[in-house]
């Protein structure tokens, strides 16, 4: 796909550094060789209250598929229960898809694959979401207790993050990440993970887990300080 028009795009509030920013998209009209997407942003500004969400920007783009040679190509029909808007990984219902993303060449390791550190930011970046939301607080990372890479990631897999808080202590929440990476977008598939889940046991069959980590965030104050977190 690659982006030919940006029908309309509005910026209706500012967003602020440590603003939560969450991106809503949803197709609107297929075509012959187009699809058009209606992009909807919205940001929590306050963590330490519910009432500070409110949409920021709204977008209209318009895509057109090609192939490997650059050249236009038709889209396929598809049911209408299928799409990537779906969750990378259905197995996974107690976990917080909590970020997508999709890497650029930018992102490359000399190697041809995505660097190891770029995933170790969105991990991060992911980890501290649901930290943030329980702590109703800003958060810092004061340990990666661990990480590990089990499948290289490429250009243009769509990466999907998964959160899920494990302990919440008197001033630290930790958290555990599973990414899993879906690529070959003509004919959709899941990247087979290798190694076994963390607590035991192979993935189960289409898993495509390509990395896990365990984070320890702490909650501070405008000080910097770590502060006390409140029951739930």
């Amino acid at each position: 796909m690659v982006t030919v028009a940006v029908n309309s795009f509005v910026f209706k509030q500012p967003v602020g550094v440590g603003d939560m920013v969450s991106f809503y998209a949803e197709v609107v009209s297929v075509g012959n060789t187009s699809v058009t997407i209606d992009v909807e942003v919205f940001a929590e500004q306050n963590p330490a209250g519910p009432a500070g969400s409110g949409q920021v920007t709204e977008a209209r783009l318009t895509y057109v598929a090609v192939d490997k040679a650059g050249a236009k190509r038709q889209i396929p029909a598809e049911p209408a229960s299928t799409g990537l808007n779906k969750a990378a990984c259905p197995c996974l219902p107690s976990k917080e898809a909590v970020l997508q993303v999709v890497p650029m060449p930018a992102d490359l390791n000399p190697a041809g694959d995505v660097f190891g550190g770029w995933i170790m930011s969105m991990v991060d970046i992911a980890g501290a979401i649901p930290a943030i939301r329980r702590a109703r607080s800003r958060v810092a990372t004061v340990a990666v207790d661990s990480f590990v890479f089990k499948q290289p990631v490429s250009v243009g897999d769509l990466v999907s993050f998964y959160a899920d808080i494990v302990t919440v202590g008197d001033t630290s929440i930790t958290v555990d990440v599973e990414v899993f990476a879906r690529r070959n977008p003509e004919n959709p598939e899941v990247v087979r993970g290798g190694g076994r889940r963390r607590g035991g046991g192979p993935p189960p069959p289409g898993e495509g887990e390509v990395t896990e980590a365990r984070l320890t965030f702490v909650a501070i104050d405008e000080f910097q300080a770590a502060r006390h977190i409140a029951a739930d």
